[in-house]
């Protein structure tokens, strides 16, 4: 079943994939009217997050920015399907990275990098990073349940010479890595909260106590990496 799900759906992603940009995010917004006004995914939990973080908004103000929250959901969905065809020069045209000297100035004095992600934006496109900085680019991800999609986005995010590692080998790959004297840059989205199972270390976040990922501060202060964050500004 999930061989027949890919290859009926690959040829129409290809297509997509091929298509002005413009025409592309006409689809987007045709599937933002459908995912939110006929679906309404994940609508009320958008707007119950949003009232967490701005208690003091109106409900008018929340529903606009779960809109825009949805869009974005689609915008950057659709930008994963245009990756597949988008060349180094192209997704370099979208964006520009800022502050560069910094990383620059670490790969100089022989450091390794962890470079911490929020989920904003299409942070599949920060992989033409390769051509820019002289760093091995490493990121961790989590697998998908069907491993001919699964197989589709680690192809589309290693496109230009990165290295995909799971969330389940990170550790020690990781830790491999910089013991073998490897100069890379280590990505990591740790945009959700840990398993309860895992959940060890816990913070305020929004007024509410949150469980979060120690993973990455572990890896840094084990191996003395420097640390930075991407941020993304639209």
């Amino acid at each position: 079943m999930q061989a027949i799900a890919f290859y009926l759906f690959y040829p129409l992603l290809w297509i997509i994939s091929r298509l002005p940009s413009r025409l592309t995010y006409l689809l987007s917004d045709f599937a933002f009217l459908i995912v939110y006004y006929i679906i309404g995914y994940r609508k009320k939990v958008i707007i119950n997050n949003l009232r967490i973080a701005f208690p003091d908004k109106p409900l008018k103000e929340l529903e606009l920015l779960c809109k825009k929250t949805t869009q974005h959901f689609c915008d950057s969905f659709i930008e994963v399907i245009m990756s597949m065809s988008m060349s180094h020069e192209e997704m370099l045209s979208r964006f520009q990275y800022t502050n560069l000297e910094l990383i620059n100035d670490l790969r100089a004095q022989n450091r390794p990098i962890i470079a911490m992600f929020g989920h904003q934006a299409s942070y599949e496109w920060t992989m033409c990073l390769d051509g820019l900085v002289d760093y091995k680019i490493i990121a961790v991800y989590k697998p998908l349940a069907n491993k001919y999609f699964n197989k589709l986005i680690v192809d589309i995010r290693q496109k230009f010479n990165s290295t995909m590692i799971t969330m389940r080998e990170a550790s020690n790959s990781i830790s491999h890595s910089i013991t073998n004297g490897d100069m890379a840059m280590y990505g990591l989205v740790a945009d959700q909260s840990p398993a309860k199972y895992r959940a060890q270390h816990f913070t305020t976040f929004f007024n509410k106590t949150s469980a979060v990922f120690m993973g990455s501060e572990k890896l840094a202060k084990a191996h003395d990496t420097a640390v930075v964050y991407y941020r993304c500004i639209m």
